[in-house]
Parts: structure tokens; sequence; C-alpha cells
């Protein structure tokens, strides 16, 4: 639904919202002397919340402005998907098509990958980011174009058949940058430029050279207040090289949702969650993830690079735009928030319904311990461990996590969207469901221990 169609809401009082709650929100992760972040939440195109925090660059001693640029990683791949469905508009590429039929030198395992494939993250091409060339840190010190990026994954297998399942990879938005080359003459930021940024007036926007001298651009951060490692991997403009603002980025999605960048059929295939083969409808459209949250439709994306953290997030029936941008690889003083985090609750206060921290409660090990073991489901494996009195837990060998208990079968990690819900038969668990604060429950998971 475009936000063109909606009713205003400003009438609700909205504005209130715009001082001391948000305030505190941020002030409860984040610490003024650490790097810092950029917060905006608009409806109806007005500015309800556009604040700064912390430090733009620890070294100098420069404040967070709410006017700065970062470095927005793969928010990158919504404007990528837009440029792609605006010449799909003209006839110069089809969702359907094979890809083979624009690249003549694709390899045969990539016969039945369409543009509609790549897309959507259904390619079955394996990011090239998690594969045997070790990622970033092998690649990182490398200027390589973006046929040369390519290279480094054409000869992989790949991971299922096409359109089969949905797996994030960064090589499919790789290989739409090459599209985009094919179908026009011109690369990415050319485009972008054409289409986007120049006609919407974004002028805090761009593709993302890393030789470009950006006024404005902060710096970023690792591990806390570590200066991170800029890669200089000069073809990956459309994976996530972008650089923007919460202002532009709002004008943006306002745009986009508003109906002045697509056609209406257009932005209703790329707003509609993908089917995989056996009809299982995924959380991804076209370049946006579609979840519910407290309630509401919400389509956007986050981005991570290079010390930079970020969410980008529409909420039309509300008619409101949040948008949070951190210049380090995870948000705040304890590096536990994510940005996605917070930009939903901000959509809260523009939805009325604010969403609340669940309040923590203590429990002892015999309360804990029958909760831990091995659950296997759809998403993976799923490790739980008492350590130090705490629930600790393990997706498919991940960094640990202590889990915070709201009640006996319910857990949350703080300042993250995860929730955990155990199933007990007997005093002992056998299953286990995530979900999401105010969003949907994943598939059940299984005690296989």
């Amino acid at each position: 639904m475009a936000f063109r169609a909606l009713p205003s809401l400003l009438a609700c009082g909205l504005a209130v919202f715009a001082g001391e709650p948000v305030d505190e929100l941020f002030a409860r992760h984040f610490a003024p002397d650490q790097p810092g972040v950029a917060a905006l939440l608009r409806t109806n195109g007005k500015v309800q919340v556009r604040k700064a925090y912390g430090m733009a660059s620890l070294e100098l001693g420069v404040a967070m402005r709410p006017d700065h640029v970062f470095r927005i990683g793969s928010i990158t791949k919504t404007f990528v998907a837009v440029v792609v469905l605006q010449l799909v508009e003209e006839g110069k590429l089809a969702l359907d098509s094979p890809i083979s039929a624009y690249l003549k030198d694709a390899p045969k395992a990539w016969e039945k990958v369409t543009v509609a494939h790549l897309l959507s993250h259904t390619s079955g091409i394996t990011d090239y980011l998690s594969g045997p060339q070790g990622g970033y840190g092998a690649l990182r010190t490398k200027r390589l174009s973006l046929d040369q990026l390519i290279n480094t994954f054409r000869s992989w297998p790949l991971q299922f058949e096409p359109g089969s399942a949905f797996r994030y990879s960064n090589s499919g938005y790789l290989l739409l940058g090459q599209l985009i080359v094919a179908a026009t003459g011109r690369a990415f930021p050319q485009e972008l430029a054409a289409r986007i940024t120049g006609p919407l007036g974004l002028r805090h926007t761009s593709g993302g050279d890393p030789d470009a001298l950006t006024p404005g651009l902060v710096t970023g951060y690792t591990n806390g207040a570590h200066p991170a490692f800029i890669a200089y991997l000069d073809g990956a403009y459309t994976d996530g090289c972008m650089t923007s603002t919460v202002d532009d980025l709002a004008a943006f999605a306002e745009a986009l949702h508003g109906g002045k960048l697509l056609k209406p059929e257009t932005y209703r295939r790329m707003t509609t969650p993908f089917r995989t083969a056996n009809g299982h409808a995924t959380e991804y459209g076209f370049g946006l993830f579609i979840r519910t949250s407290n309630g509401h439709i919400l389509y956007g994306h986050g981005g991570d690079i290079f010390g930079f953290h970020g969410e980008l997030e529409a909420d039309p029936e509300a008619r409101a735009v949040a948008v949070v941008l951190h210049n380090g690889d995870q948000f705040g003083a304890h590096r536990t928030v994510a940005a996605e985090y917070l930009s939903r609750r901000m959509l809260a206060l523009a939805q009325g319904k604010p969403l609340l921290e669940p309040a923590a409660v203590a429990l002892g090990p015999e309360h804990l311990a029958p909760l831990a073991g091995t659950y296997v489901g759809p998403s993976g494996q799923r490790v739980l461990s008492l350590e130090g009195g705490r629930l600790v837990s393990r997706h498919n060998g991940g960094e640990p996590v202590a889990l915070e208990a709201a009640s006996p079968t319910t857990f949350f990690l703080p300042g993250q969207e995860m929730r955990l819900r155990f199933t007990l038969e007997q005093g002992r668990a056998t299953a286990v469901q995530r979900y999401e604060d105010g969003g949907e429950a994943d598939p059940v998971a299984l005690r296989v221990d």
C-alpha cells in the first residue's frame, strides 16, 4: 500500500513523542563519548524526530549531527532493486528471463537463474562473502572491478535449485550490477544519479566511489572505539557501498512507497513476499525485507559494512519512515542493540502503540537446566546451555548470546527483536520457537538431544 492512499495521523498528537521517550530510548543504549548515531522519524513527510547522539569522530572530537553522511551497507540493495525494476518497466530487462539472456558469458550452472531470483535471494548462487576465498577478510586489500569480483564465485556450484529456497546472497546483487551495465551501458552509480538521486534531489547520496571525497562522511568504528578498516572493492557498488543521510533515505522511502518511482503493479511485486517453488512465502520481496511488527507490515532493509550499522524501515499504514544510522558495527556502548530494534520502536510511536522491553525475572538453575539442550528446526540448529547462571543461546554455530527470562518459558535478548518461547512436557523443554517482538513466529524447533 502506497503512502499517497492513506489518511493523516497528525491529528493523533504524534508530535508529543518527539521529546523524552525517544531520548530515553537512545540514552539507555548509547554513551555520549562513543561512536554515535543519527535517527529520524517522519510521518506524512513531516519530521517528528530528527536527532543525533554520540561522536562522528573520536579522534577529532566531532559530535554527531543529523545531517552527517554514513556508509549504508546493504540498504543499497533497495536502490539497486528500484533501478532494475525501472529497467523492467522499460522493457530492457524481464523478471522471468534467465540472466544468461543478458550475460552471454554466464556459466552453465546459472542457466535457470532469472532476474527475479537475483532480486529475491533465491538464485542458489553462493554469497561470495562466505565462500572459500575468505570473504572481506581476504578481498579487502585488493582493488577488484565488478567483473573480477564476479570471477571469484562464477565457478562455484549452486547451493540449491534456483527458486527453491531463500538464502541471502551478496553475489546476486553484484550480478544485478552487471545486468544494469548490460542493459544501459552505464554502471550503477550513473544510473542511480539519473533515475533516483538526481530527480529526487538527494544531494548527499552517492554510489560509494571509494576514491571520492565525501563531505560530511563520519568515521566508522569496530569493536567499540577502534577505527574500522575500509575495503576498496571497486566493483561492489550494488553489493552495499552507497553513502547517504537519514534525510535522504527517508525521502527515498517516501518516494518509493508514495508511487513516485515505480508503476503500481511493479511496486506490488516488489513489496510482495517472494514464494519459492513449493509455495513457501519468504520474508523478502525485491530488495526489501517484509515483516510484521506491532500488528503492522513493515518494509525495509538493514546494512552493515566496515564499521557502519543502519536500518531504513517504512510503515505505509502509519505513513511513517524511520531511519537509524550508526558509525559502529553494533549500536551503543554495550554493542548489544540492533538498529532495527530502534527503528521499530520509533515506528511504534507513530503507530500509537509503543513497544516495551520485557521485564526480566530471576530464575534459578532448577528452572533453567530443563531448557538446556539442542533444538533443530527449519532455520537450523540452536544449542542452549547453562553458563554462569544464565541461559546462553548459539544459533547455527554463531556467537553465544546470554538471554534474560521474561517468564519460566519465555526469554529475550535485551536490545534485540529476538524472543524464545519454550514448550514444556513434564518439566522438561521439548521444543522452542523463535519470534520477534510484536511480529510473527518462526517454525518450531524440536529438541533432539
